[in-house]
């Protein structure tokens, strides 16, 4: 008997010949001869035969290598369905794997706040807040050398998130395409073409997308665009994209509607992990802070304001955006007309 776990499993094709790995985030162990994976059991096969796929699994394996290594041993008919059944669930992967899933595994390793309703109180959050705002270093030491006070230009110092924006007028283009501007590619006086901001390797491996509201930004139509910085232009993805505040948390959902639109930051694997390996993956999340940082001071100085998401359902829109197995979302932000 194979027990399902709560969530909603999707009906699936698996290829013979397509290779998945072990999720390097699924630890497995049996209880009582049964295979138990989460909440997830399979006592149809046995803990040997399991053993022997995970260890395949560890280099990458197919259902064709698994057929040929355990078809004697158990029928094909349960072999295909202990392959579909981890890959559904995210046991066996193929693809990169998301922050969230990458991060999340981090959280047990750090001793928790004594108080659980800290962040749902207000009040409490709020001296957390400050504290941790005015921490310090305790491995300094008594020596001390003061700085001089910074002066930097009032779209520096004046920098604000904003949350609620304009909706009763449109974002120019020349605005739009100011802001944009700061992600294109030129021409410089090197070897290679340059960009306006580092990245590791001089790679550039983030994608930005951008999704339109409808008669909020002059002369572009509704829909999901790509930014191109060698071209400096939007290209068509999909006209028929339509997202809506669902995909976000309820704290977010009204920054979200009152936006003009929203930047998306993809990371193309393809593009820094040959040459970097899984730091790759690390050096793109760089990239994106930079990245935002950049887009943000570029919109204060053309009056537009601008709000960094933290975390949205973007499996829920993922279709729209056509991606491939090695581009993975990372980050977002909601931009528009600043309220006065």
């Amino acid at each position: 008997m194979m027990k399902q776990t709560t969530f909603k499993i999707k009906p699936m094709q698996l290829r013979k010949d397509e290779v998945y790995y072990w999720s390097p985030l699924v630890h497995w162990q049996v209880r009582d001869q049964i295979v138990v994976i989460g909440d997830y059991q399979n006592e149809d096969v046995s803990p040997e035969l399991f053993a022997t796929l995970y260890n395949m699994a560890q280099k990458g394996v197919s259902l064709t290598d698994v057929l040929n290594t355990l078809q004697d041993v158990h029928e094909e008919i349960i072999i295909h369905q202990l392959m579909k059944d981890l890959i559904q669930r995210h046991i066996l992967v193929n693809r990169l794997l998301s922050p969230r899933e990458l991060f999340e595994s981090q959280t047990q390793l750090l001793e928790q706040v004594d108080d659980p309703d800290v962040f749902l109180d207000p009040e409490k959050f709020k001296h957390f807040k400050i504290n941790k705002l005015n921490r310090g270093f305790e491995g300094a030491v008594d020596k001390k050398i003061p700085m001089a006070d910074p002066e930097f230009p009032t779209f520096i110092t004046q920098r604000r998130s904003q949350r609620e924006f304009q909706t009763n007028k449109k974002v120019s283009l020349f605005v739009f395409a100011q802001v944009l501007g700061a992600f294109r590619q030129t021409d410089g006086d090197l070897e290679f073409p340059t960009y306006y901001y580092p990245s590791a390797g001089g790679l550039y491996p983030i994608d930005v997308f951008v999704y339109v509201k409808d008669n909020r930004v002059d002369e572009v139509p509704g829909g999901l665009y790509y930014y191109h910085p060698v071209d400096n232009e939007l290209k068509l993805v999909s006209s028929t994209c339509v997202i809506t505040k669902h995909v976000h948390h309820p704290l977010n959902q009204e920054c979200f509607e009152t936006s003009a639109f929203t930047l998306f930051f993809i990371y193309n694997a393809q593009v820094s992990m040959p040459k970097y390996g899984g730091m790759g993956y690390y050096f793109g999340c760089l990239d994106t802070g930079i990245m935002t940082q950049l887009f943000t001071t570029a919109a204060e100085m053309n009056d537009l304001g601008v709000c960094s998401i933290g975390e949205m359902h973007f499996d829920k829109v993922k279709k729209y955006f056509k991606l491939s197995s090695h581009h993975v979302f990372l980050h977002s932000l909601e931009a528009g007309l600043k309220k006065s």
